[in-house]
């Protein structure tokens, strides 16, 4: 949960940029954060994370270098991620400013399983260097389950599993589903009415870009109809205003995505 709106949008504005497995990531860190009740502190075996990303272990019961080297990348991206947030502070002297500088995720430390003979302590300090078994993070966003300000409630059934032969970048079910998201939040529709959203901003959100409209809205269409059959979106439809300017009017599910 955040509470604080601004830090909220640039928050929520910034995980329309992480590509789609790093938002899920994210999405996968809260919610682990709820089970385990410790606050915003978290602990997770790399394994288990990619099994919960949907990747298939190998015969030895590990996974792939690439897709470990993947993870630590995307894990290393979270930690460097900074959104830096200014506000005016009242002084005895006049006016100052407060900064705020918070990671997506911040990463406290680690643990490798099983070291080598040689092992190298310069290389097992570097956190870039490779993926680590055991991660203890800390979620900056995270101000715990009192629920006093705005958030969003997503279902407990969301699906973060990364989809056989896709490319992270054009994972449009997440993108859409993590936009409609900050907009339930900032536009706050009641149960049954549309959330009405320019279908320009949608494109745009979607990274669904260039001449070829027929592509786009085939793919445009297409991810609706997937969050359709899981159950997040009951309808949408798109209509057009005097000056051209078309519009989605959506109808979501308040059992699977809510805000407040």
């Amino acid at each position: 949960k955040i509470s604080d709106r601004r830090i909220q949008r640039l928050f929520m504005a910034l995980l329309t940029f992480l590509n789609p497995r790093q938002v899920s990531i994210v999405l996968h860190m809260y919610k682990l954060a709820a089970e385990q009740e410790n606050g915003p502190f978290v602990t997770f075996r790399s394994n288990d994370l990619l099994e919960s990303l949907g990747y298939k272990r190998t015969k030895d019961g590990g996974f792939p270098a690439k897709l470990r080297s993947q993870l630590n990348q995307d894990l290393v991206a979270l930690h460097r991620t900074e959104l830096i947030f200014a506000q005016s502070l009242q002084k005895e002297d006049g006016v100052g400013a407060k900064v705020l500088i918070k990671s997506v995720i911040r990463i406290q430390g680690y643990e490798i399983d099983n070291v080598s003979r040689n092992f190298d302590l310069a290389k097992a300090a570097d956190y870039t260097y490779e993926l680590a078994d055991v991660y203890h993070v800390s979620l900056e966003f995270f101000e715990g389950p009192g629920r006093t300000g705005d958030y969003v409630l997503f279902a407990n059934s969301l699906d973060i599993t990364q989809k056989l032969g896709s490319n992270a970048k054009n994972d449009y079910q997440t993108k859409l589903l993590v936009y409609l998201a900050s907009r339930i939040k900032w536009d706050r529709p009641q149960d049954g009415q549309y959330l009405t959203i320019s279908k320009r901003y949608l494109f745009k959100n979607l990274d669904l870009l260039g001449s070829n409209t027929s592509r786009n809205n085939q793919i445009f269409w297409r991810t609706v109809d997937q969050l359709k059959e899981q159950g997040y979106i009951l309808s949408a439809q798109e209509v057009v205003e005097k000056k051209k300017m078309s519009k989605i009017q959506f109808t979501v599910n308040p059992e699977k995505l809510k805000g407040h």
